[in-house]
């Protein structure tokens, strides 16, 4: 995303010096960098990597979308956010201290 802000500023002052005569010979430049920065913002952002023991969910303007990413290399819509879960089993102790309650042996859980 910084590659496409960086892009437009560039953009839009290589449109700004066309009005000085000074310095006109330089938009045409000043434009194609900004193109430049704005293709090269997108490519970067449409490439995706969920690590194994993740899966990505996309969002787009704050809505969940329905379909997940699982682990590997994914090609995306650049302006989806994408939020990496973990998805691994975890153990979860519920008490601090051992053998507490009616229970013998190890209080913890084994959840998703």
């Amino acid at each position: 995303m910084p590659f496409i802000v960086l892009g437009i500023l560039i953009l839009l002052a290589g449109f700004a010096v066309r009005a000085i005569p000074a310095v006109s010979r330089f938009s045409r430049t000043g434009i194609m960098i900004g193109v430049g920065f704005i293709l090269l913002g997108f490519l970067t952002s449409a490439f995706v990597t969920i690590e194994a023991g993740q899966i990505g969910v996309k969002k787009l303007f704050g809505k969940v979308q329905r379909d997940v990413l699982p682990s590997g290399l994914h090609v995306v819509n650049p302006l989806y956010e994408i939020e990496r879960m973990d998805v691994r089993t975890q153990n979860y102790t519920m008490s601090g201290v051992q053998d507490e309650g009616k229970q013998v042996g190890d209080d913890a859980i084994r959840v998703l």
